[in-house]
Parts: C-alpha cells; sequence; structure tokens
C-alpha cells in the first residue's frame, strides 16, 4: 500500500469555493460558517445544496467536522491531506 498527497485539482470550481470560504469565515471570525451562510455566499437557492456539497467535501478529505456539534465545520490543509493506495 502506497500514500500520495491529494492534489488540488480533485476539487471541481464550486467545491474549491466552499473549501476557500469555509478557511476564510473561520480565519476571520475564529469558528466556521453555518451552513446557512454558505448558502448565502455562493447564491444556492436550498441548504441541501450545501449539506450535499460538504458530503462531497467530507468524502474527498478536504473537510471535517464533529458530528452533533454546531459550528464544528473545518477544512483541513491540502497538503496535509495523505490518500492510501490499495
Amino acid at each position: 500500500m502506497s500514500e500520495v498527497k491529494l492534489p488540488m485539482s480533485f476539487f471541481t470550481p464550486k467545491q474549491k469555493k466552499v473549501w476557500d470560504y469555509i478557511k476564510s469565515y473561520h480565519k476571520d471570525n475564529s469558528y466556521p460558517p453555518t451552513y446557512e451562510e454558505i448558502r448565502v455566499h455562493m447564491k444556492y437557492k436550498y441548504v441541501g445544496q450545501v449539506s450535499a456539497m460538504i458530503q462531497k467535501l467530507k468524502e474527498k478529505g478536504y473537510v471535517d467536522n464533529t458530528p452533533g456539534v454546531a459550528r464544528s465545520l473545518y477544512a483541513k490543509d491540502v497538503d496535509s491531506i495523505v490518500v492510501r493506495l490499495k
């Protein structure tokens, strides 16, 4: 089994925009944005769109949170994300 760093090219443009927003919001406010704040920033019509986007980012390893804890979403440092190949 080998390990490789996850390249930035694994982001879609919208995923990159959401990831960047989470990082910058957290840096500016010392806490992460809510799904509603992300929805407004991205000009999405429904919070469900944000939820689906966050789920994809979680699956790719770009973001994480503590289940059941409000405002626990955080963007991981892309340089530290490692994928294990079978």
